[in-house]
C-alpha cells in the first residue's frame, strides 16, 4: 500500500536548540537541503515541538542526521487511541500518549522516518526528539517535515524501479581530461499500479496528479524495515493510464526525489 501526505497540517515548529542561520522554520520549506540544525556539535539531544491544525494521520521526516529519533504524539482533548500502527518501531508507552523510538545510521544525510496513526481532526501535540550518541561526529539536523492527512493508494505492482539521477555537470577539456562539477544526485522511483477504476484510478490521476502537479509531496512507497522507500518527491511525469477492462485500470508513475 503506497501512502502519501499531499497537504501538510503543520502550522509552526520550534526547536529547543537551533543555529540562527538554520532555524526550525526550515523544516517547513519545500527544499530539504534548507535544513534545521542544532546550535553546534556539543548538543546531544534536541526537541522539535510541532503545531498542527486540521486533519492528520501520518508523519514523514527526511534528511535526518541523528543516531535515534523519538516521537511523542498526544491528544490534549483526551481522545482514546485505538488501532494505531507504527512502522518498524518499539513501543515505550501505551495509549492515550503514544511514544516511539527509531534507531538511525548517524551521519547518513538520507535517513528518514515515517509514522501512521488513525486519522482525526482534533488538536494533537507532537514532539520529535533527535539524539546523538557520545563520540558521534556532526550536528543534529533534519531537512523536511510533513504531518497531515493520508491518501492510501492500493495496487502497487512489482518490480519497482529505482535509479539515480545525477545533476552534476561534466565537460571534456581540450587535453581530453574531464572536468566535473559535482551537484546533487537524487533517486527516481517508477512503477505501476493495478487498481479499480472507481475510485482508485481517479484518486491517483485526478485528485493527486491533476490537483498537485509537480508539487513535492511526502511519499511512503513500500513499508520496509529501514524506511528506504520514504521519499519527499514530486511526480516527474504525469501518470499514464490504461483501462484493461470494465472495472480495472493500470497506472504508470514516476516520482523524483527533491533535495
Amino acid at each position: 500500500m503506497m501512502r502519501v501526505i499531499a497537504e501538510s497540517s503543520v502550522t509552526a515548529v520550534s526547536a529547543s536548540s537551533e543555529n540562527p542561520e538554520y532555524p526550525a522554520a526550515n523544516l517547513l520549506d519545500e527544499h530539504p537541503k534548507k535544513k534545521w540544525l542544532a546550535a553546534d556539535a556539543s548538543v546531544s539531544s534536541a526537541v522539535l515541538t510541532v503545531e498542527v491544525s486540521g486533519r492528520t494521520g501520518g508523519l514523514g521526516l527526511v534528511g535526518i542526521v541523528a543516531d535515534a529519533v523519538a516521537v511523542s504524539v498526544s491528544d490534549p482533548g483526551g481522545i482514546t487511541w485505538q488501532n494505531v500502527t507504527w512502522q518498524d518501531v518499539d513501543w515505550v508507552a501505551v495509549p492515550p500518549d503514544l511514544d516511539l523510538e527509531v534507531s538511525l545510521v548517524h551521519g547518513d544525510d538520507f535517513a528518514t522516518m515515517w509514522a501512521v496513526f488513525d486519522q482525526f481532526e482534533a488538536t494533537v501535540a507532537i514532539t520529535i526528539t533527535l539524539y546523538r550518541n557520545a563520540g558521534s561526529a556532526g550536528v543534529l539536523a533534519a531537512g523536511c517535515l510533513r504531518v497531515g492527512a493520508l491518501d492510501e493508494i492500493p495496487g502497487l505492482q512489482y518490480p519497482i524501479r529505482e535509479e539515480l539521477v545525477d545533476y552534476s555537470l561534466a565537460r571534456e577539456l581540450a587535453n581530453g581530461a574531464t572536468y566535473v562539477l559535482k551537484r546533487d544526485i537524487v533517486r527516481r522511483f517508477s512503477g505501476s499500479l493495478l487498481v479499480r477504476r472507481e475510485d482508485d484510478f481517479y484518486t491517483f490521476c485526478r485528485d493527486l496528479a491533476r490537483r498537485y502537479g509537480s508539487r513535492p509531496m511526502m511519499w511512503n512507497l513500500v513499508d520496509s524495515k529501514g524506511m528506504e522507500f520514504v521519499v519527499y518527491g514530486r511526480l516527474s511525469a504525469m501518470p499514464v493510464g490504461s483501462h484493461v477492462g470494465r472495472v480495472r485500470s493500470t497506472v504508470e508513475f514516476e516520482i523524483l526525489e527533491v533535495l
